[in-house]
């Protein structure tokens, strides 16, 4: 009996972090949980609770920007994911594996755990994730303006939204923006502006804080290469208001990077120094050492 209690309460702490990861905007109780599931897991020698266990843990020191912490916890994950059998953890694991990896300058790696995500995906039937990779890695390939081979990846990761069911909005941004923004890296504006209309009338009734700042940058770069200034300062400002708060600065951080660009392209000097004054702090302190000696340094 009392090993069957010890069964059902481990199942309860899942559901707490299943439950959490969603609601607690802080992790901590993500974190107790998965600290108690890994501590029954090592007692029991149990790949699928402690894969679960290290997994949920990295999500959770991603969105508080603890990059190392992160890193750590999905890397001891990705082994007891493989073993169990959990295979959309696993291919969600190389996703963020490859996110960071990015952020530390290390792009052939980063492309190789997303097409390792890719491949997990499609040899056990995996959807929720792979329109998130596709995304990734069509952003990989903008990032070195390889336009073409980007599209292609933006293309592929709207035909799985469109044929996923209860598929989120915030996929469809996320292509929507991106195709923007690789028709305006190629100087097809008008094309950028169909897309931004798209955004304007399929996704914005569902924006998040976030989608608004992500969307607004890639807006005022756009303003700025039409040259509608006055729309472009607007932008701007609405952005400055925007991210006054905390931010995942993975999530965010190439988009305020360009953003930047453009301060000091045209002049905007008050704009880069607020800009950087608020992101250096996350970087630092994510331990992101790419990002903070080729931007702040």
């Amino acid at each position: 009996m009392e090993s069957q209690n010890r069964k059902d309460r481990v199942e309860d702490w899942i559901q707490d972090v299943l439950r959490y990861r969603i609601e607690d905007k802080d992790k901590k109780r993500v974190l107790a949980r998965c600290a108690d599931i890994e501590a029954y897991g090592q007692e029991k020698n149990d790949s699928r609770l402690l894969g679960f266990a290290f997994f949920y843990q990295g999500e959770a020191y991603y969105a508080e920007n603890k990059i190392e912490e992160m890193f750590s916890c999905i890397a001891k994950a990705v082994g007891y994911l493989n073993q169990s059998g959990q295979w959309e953890l696993l291919a969600r694991a190389y996703n963020l594996m490859a996110i960071t990896l990015i952020s530390k300058g290390n792009a052939p790696v980063a492309l190789d755990y997303y097409l390792a995500g890719l491949r997990c995906c499609k040899e056990h039937g995996i959807t929720g994730i792979v329109c998130s990779i596709n995304i990734n890695v069509g952003f990989l390939y903008m990032q070195n303006r390889v336009y073409r081979e980007a599209q292609r990846y933006f293309e592929d990761a709207y035909a799985v939204w469109c044929e996923t069911k209860n598929a989120r909005v915030r996929s469809l941004i996320m292509i929507y923006t991106n195709l923007a923004t690789c028709y305006m890296l190629c100087g097809d504006l008008e094309k950028t502006e169909e897309y931004i209309e798209k955004i304007e009338k399929e996704c914005e009734p569902e924006f998040t804080e976030m989608d608004y700042t992500y969307v607004e940058c890639m807006k005022a770069r756009y303003f700025h290469r039409a040259g509608k200034k006055e729309l472009r300062d607007e932008s701007i400002s609405r952005i400055e208001k925007m991210i006054g708060g905390q931010i995942r600065v993975l999530d965010l951080f190439d988009d305020l990077y360009a953003l930047c660009e453009l301060a000091i392209e045209i002049e905007r000097y008050d704009v880069l120094f607020d800009i950087i004054d608020r992101l250096e702090p996350i970087v630092v302190q994510a331990k992101m050492d790419y990002m903070e000696k080729n931007c702040f340094r």
